[in-house]
């Protein structure tokens, strides 16, 4: 696992490069993975502690090149689970909210 900073628009950003070995229908392949950036050094650094060397990490394989394999979690955005489902979420509630607003019926009007 190396370290990389690199700077953005607001300053400085952490990541790491992950670099990994894999079996795909018995041949070993190996590639390499650049996290997410972080402006958080801590996030960082948990990033590469839960990665690291010995640890096991989950592959989606591509059949046709297994070079493009990419951990699971790259797949996700680099966010968390928990994250996803909450903006589905946000989502849902926000649609739900606009078509009731826009799609709404409103009551009857009696004449007097």
């Amino acid at each position: 696992m190396g370290w990389l900073g690199w700077v953005k628009d607001t300053g400085i950003a952490w990541g790491s490069i992950l670099k990994y070995k894999f079996t795909y229908q018995g041949k070993e392949y190996t590639n390499a993975y650049t996290s997410p950036g972080s402006g958080d050094y801590g996030a960082a650094q948990r990033y590469a502690d839960e990665h690291s060397p010995g640890s096991t990490l989950a592959v989606k394989v591509n059949p046709g090149n297994p070079y493009e394999a990419q951990p699971v979690e790259a797949f996700l955005g680099g966010g968390s689970l928990f994250f996803w489902v909450f903006l589905g979420m946000g989502v849902l509630f926000a649609l739900v909210g606009a078509a009731a607003f826009f799609f709404g019926t409103t009551p009857p009007v009696q004449s007097i």
